[in-house]
């Protein structure tokens, strides 16, 4: 594995717990955060799978690993920047 591959899973992780850990809360009925917040969790567990991989936590798993990278090859990139459409961002905003 790369080392640049390995710094891209390392700071998503960080970023997927950042956002997890600070108090984000879904107002009813705003479906965009909420998709916005599922997605985030999808790619921290997947960047969690691989980090645990690469630090001997967790067995490697080649079709563990594939589907780990697959989740985050689909919700990064375009997928993600399409989170957040036009007129979605800033004031008024369902998340905290």
């Amino acid at each position: 594995m790369t080392a640049g591959i390995a710094s891209r899973v390392a700071m998503l992780a960080l970023t997927g717990s950042l956002v997890m850990s600070s108090p984000l809360a879904v107002a009813s009925g705003d479906a965009v955060v909420a998709a916005r917040q599922a997605s985030m969790k999808a790619m921290a567990a997947a960047a969690k799978t691989v980090a645990e991989m690469f630090d001997g936590k967790r067995a490697y798993d080649p079709a563990g690993f594939k589907a780990a990278a697959e989740a985050l090859r689909a919700r990064t990139g375009s997928a993600l920047i399409g989170e957040f459409p036009a007129g979605t961002l800033g004031a008024p905003s369902g998340a905290k």
